[in-house]
């Protein structure tokens, strides 16, 4: 994983959308960054989204911007955060968690090991869902800690600026 800081000097085709198996809002877009064009930016839910605005993304593959590999941004201007939310993710792993045992308990046995299938597959989407909160719930600490060395930089600099104000 890596940091990158970018500018959006230039923005193409901005789509907003909706999975309807989900109801998850995704932003997909295309941008130029010192002259290098990227296609297929993909971040979670509908943020602000401006030519000449600065980011600073969290990409899980160095230099791929696709949706799989960036994980979320801090706007530099106000410190927004955006990333995914790892309440999803943890509401998913507790009906897999609540299921699970219906089928390793159940007292009438379905054919062809049915039972077996059904708690693979509870038991692997419930693996899967903890797995993607405890992504998305790092990506989103990682993405706080950027903010507060913001948040730290900007107020060195204003203090900087006010006592070479004041000696003067």
């Amino acid at each position: 994983m890596e940091f990158v800081q970018v500018r959006f000097d230039r923005l193409f085709d901005i789509a907003r959308d909706t999975y309807r198996s989900s109801s998850k809002k995704v932003t997909h877009f295309g941008f130029e960054s010192r002259g290098k064009r990227y296609f297929d930016a993909s971040v979670p839910e509908w943020p602000k989204i401006e030519e000449g605005m600065t980011v600073i993304a969290l990409l899980k593959i160095p230099h791929d911007w696709s949706k799989k590999s960036l994980l979320g941004w801090v706007d530099c201007t106000d410190g927004s955060v955006v990333c995914d939310t790892p309440s999803l993710h943890l509401g998913i792993f507790a009906i897999n968690v609540f299921f699970l045992p219906l089928f390793l308990l159940s007292e009438v046995h379905n054919p062809l090991g049915a039972d077996f299938i059904a708690a693979v597959v509870f038991g692997g989407g419930a693996i899967w869902s903890l797995y993607r909160f405890c992504e998305t719930l790092l990506v989103k600490q990682a993405l706080k800690t950027v903010v507060g060395e913001l948040n730290l930089a900007n107020v060195r600099n204003l203090s900087i600026s006010s006592t070479s104000k004041d000696s003067k």
